[in-house]
């Protein structure tokens, strides 16, 4: 797995083109994969194994990773904690 890959599926899924790096650098704490106990910052391609490692402890066994996405890639409606996105991938 590679850390682009992420910025592959965020493309596609908002049909807007953009890097990891840009994913990294929207805010301070860049990309994160979690199980919503258990974090990890996820910078490079090595950091993708220790995020799939991640022994989950809720009973809903459920890992995301986290992002904030460019303001390009939503429409000007778009009002946070309001407008529900769904994203599988």
């Amino acid at each position: 797995p590679h850390v682009e890959e992420i910025a592959e599926v965020a493309s596609k899924a908002f049909e807007c083109p953009m890097s990891f790096q840009e994913l990294a650098q929207e805010t301070a704490y860049g990309v994160i994969g979690t199980d919503h106990i258990e974090k990890v910052q996820i910078e490079e391609d090595e950091d993708i194994p220790k995020f799939v490692a991640i022994k989950t402890k809720t009973r809903f066994e459920e890992k995301v990773i986290k992002f904030r996405l460019p303001e390009r890639a939503l429409q000007a409606s778009f009002q946070p904690k309001k407008t529900k996105v769904l994203v599988k991938g």
